[in-house]
């Protein structure tokens, strides 16, 4: 009997130990400095890709679309593409070398508002062949489902992997490629 108290004793002391060890534990990550305040009311999303935000990652596509009609659109782009798992520099560099957007748009960007190429839409514009979109934003939405849909979930994620599938040349992987670069140097 003396026995099985003294090894009940032994649990429950182990036990207390544990659960201070675990709160102890606990308090040296929730300093004061990494707590976060936020207004009740909103929505808090936490999207990064490599460790950067998308609003640093977004600012830094902004740089490469100012002087056209998707400047201010660079987080969006990022968000848009973090939040569905696709790298958004690789988004970023599609748009910019399929649009001329680092400099200015190209007729079928401004005027179908296509960031993509995208084809098969219900309404269309240049000569019928490419998908028309009231907001850019739409557009950037539809390239990235489409980025995700046929290539990322398939595990392919490089430019060199799925430009014939796209449509492209080596050429065009080939400035994706160097474009994604030269953005997350940036």
């Amino acid at each position: 009997m003396k026995r099985n108290i003294s090894l009940v004793i032994i649990v429950i002391l182990f036990n207390v130990v544990w659960l201070y060890g675990i709160n102890y534990t606990n308090s040296l990550f929730l300093t004061p400095e990494k707590e976060v305040v936020v207004d009740k009311t909103e929505k808090v999303e936490i999207l990064d890709f490599e460790g950067i935000s998308y609003k640093e990652i977004g600012e830094k596509i902004d740089k490469h679309l100012e002087k056209s009609s998707l400047k201010g659109k660079g987080k969006y782009i990022a968000k848009s593409a973090i939040s569905k798992g696709v790298d958004p520099y690789l988004i970023a560099s599609i748009i910019i070398i399929n649009t001329g957007c680092d400099r200015v748009c190209n007729f079928k960007t401004t005027n179908c508002k296509n960031v993509g190429d995208l084809v098969g839409g219900k309404v269309t514009c240049y000569d019928g062949r490419y998908t028309k979109y009231d907001k850019y934003e739409d557009s950037i939405d539809d390239l990235v489902n489409y980025i995700y849909n046929d290539f990322y979930s398939k595990e392919v994620k490089s430019p060199y992997d799925f430009y014939r599938s796209y449509g492209k040349t080596t050429n065009w992987a080939f400035k994706v490629n160097e474009k994604m670069e030269e953005l997350r140097r940036s």
